[in-house]
């Protein structure tokens, strides 16, 4: 997959999920599903968020992209409305501090039943963000 992602993109793509009534963890490993699905290089991290002026959230998962790029759709849930939400690039004032990398994956059915959606029929990512399929094979971009 072309690692050139685009933040406001890849939001789009994954915010359909964000609604569902799952815990950080959860709606975690709903989105490392998507991100496996389209061969985008990930890592799924739990650990600490620690907002400054506003408070940390000890146990918290999230997922960081090639790039710089984080993605994190429930620390607004945990720290309030300050916190950031979907893809973004961490400013200085969010501190995301790894206790380990999750190498877990869970069966696509846990997907089916956590979202009530197919993983299969989950939009594509390359197709929203106009990738045509032979760049999007390439892992070298």
């Amino acid at each position: 997959m072309n690692t050139n992602l685009d933040a406001t993109r890849l939001t789009e793509w994954l915010t359909p999920l964000n609604p569902l009534p799952l815990n950080c963890g959860e709606l975690t490993f709903a989105l490392v599903m998507l991100l496996d699905a389209e061969d985008i290089p990930h890592r799924h991290y739990v650990g600490s968020l620690e907002l400054r002026d506003v408070g940390t959230n000890l146990f918290h998962y999230w997922i960081e992209l090639e790039g710089g790029l984080t993605i994190d759709f429930r620390a607004r849930t945990e720290l309030g409305p300050s916190a950031p939400h979907g893809v973004f690039r961490p400013t200085a004032a969010q501190r995301y501090a790894p206790r380990r990398l999750v190498t877990d994956r869970l069966d696509n059915d846990y997907f089916d039943i956590m979202t009530k959606r197919r993983l299969a029929d989950y939009p594509r990512y390359r197709a929203l963000a106009n990738i045509p399929v032979d760049q999007a094979s390439n892992a070298d971009g």
